[in-house]
């Protein structure tokens, strides 16, 4: 599955992840709470009645089951002018992200450093040795979109990425990984 994360007109401003604010508000925690919620599993009590809460649009839910087949339990919520899905998906914990017309846009999902290319691995391990991996994010993007998306307040290009955030000192450093290894400073962030 390719798939693109975009914002669209007025929209592309919009910050998707408010992950930067939640590093410097709990400084050195690991930030899967922040983008799947509490690292605990969540029942399916809750589930449903998280869902009840937050209505998506039915264009968004249509999108979600012709991309993912059936899905039990699927978690709604909105995150700025974008619906979003939570779910499991082949064992994985998935979010997918649907524009103001429903459209799916692309999804988010937590890696480990392991999973990155082996050359951006031993780039990071020679650079940033001395540092903390915080989160490894990999964004799937779609292809069939020309828009971009706002992370970490942000503009990022149209391709599929990793997001690695790692603590040194008092910084927060996120460096964006391509799919073919390269190493980029995306963002660099003081945490107070």
């Amino acid at each position: 599955m390719k798939a693109r994360f975009l914002t669209t007109g007025a929209f592309a401003a919009m910050t998707l992840f408010m992950v930067s604010y939640a590093a410097k508000a709990n400084p050195g925690e690991n930030l899967t709470g922040v983008l799947f919620g509490s690292k605990k599993a969540a029942t399916k009590a809750h589930i449903k009645k998280v869902a009840t809460e937050y209505k998506p649009s039915l264009r968004a839910e249509d999108n979600l089951y012709a991309n993912f087949g059936t899905i039990d339990p699927v978690m709604w919520s909105a995150d700025g002018a974008m619906d979003v899905a939570r779910f499991n998906y082949e064992g994985r914990e998935i979010k997918a992200f649907f524009d103001v017309e429903g459209q799916f846009v692309g999804t988010v999902e937590n890696k480990q450093f392991g999973d990155l290319p082996e050359k951006a691995r031993a780039y990071i391990a020679k650079k940033y040795g001395d540092s903390d991996i915080m989160e490894v994010i990999y964004f799937d993007d779609n292809e069939y979109s020309s828009s971009s998306m706002n992370v970490y307040d942000q503009m990022t290009q149209d391709e599929d990425n990793y997001f690695i955030s790692l603590k040194k000192g008092d910084q927060e450093i996120v460096l964006r990984v391509d799919i073919a290894g390269g190493v980029h400073v995306f963002k660099v962030l003081n945490i107070d």
